[in-house]
């Protein structure tokens, strides 16, 4: 059996951004920014106004594996897919990432554990597997 890290990752961004739709949009005064379109009007321009980046930052889930750049700059950057993507991440977190080892007394119990186990299948107390 194999695992693929990648698959694990583009499964991950998907998961994110159906969770964070899952959860819905607030529907408030505030979050629809309604004294801001009576100010602006219909066109108006909202991209400046600090509520705007609030709400953005606040609803947006920004993709790391997915491009929404434009198909030049897609091109400028290597052409990677997403698969390409994910292998790269995949790389650069199995050459950074450090795990702290486990504290001796946690150690101990895992070993106890294992211990105690090992005996109930050999008096025939547990079935391996079941």
């Amino acid at each position: 059996q194999g695992v693929s890290y990648e698959a694990l990752l583009i499964s991950h961004e998907t998961l994110k951004s159906v969770l964070r739709i899952l959860e819905g949009v607030e529907v408030t005064p505030e979050a629809l920014a309604l004294d801001l379109f009576e100010k602006e009007g219909p066109g108006g321009k909202f991209i400046g106004y600090r509520h705007t980046l609030k709400w953005y930052l606040r609803e947006h889930v920004p993709p790391e594996l997915f491009d929404k750049d434009v198909w030049q700059k897609w091109e400028e950057m290597g052409r990677k897919d997403i698969v390409d993507r994910a292998h790269d991440k995949v790389e650069e977190i199995l050459d950074t990432h450090h795990v702290d080892p486990l504290p001796r007394h946690v150690l101990d119990e895992i070993h106890a554990y294992q211990k105690d186990y090992r005996k109930q299948v050999e008096k025939g107390k547990l079935v391996p597997g079941v």
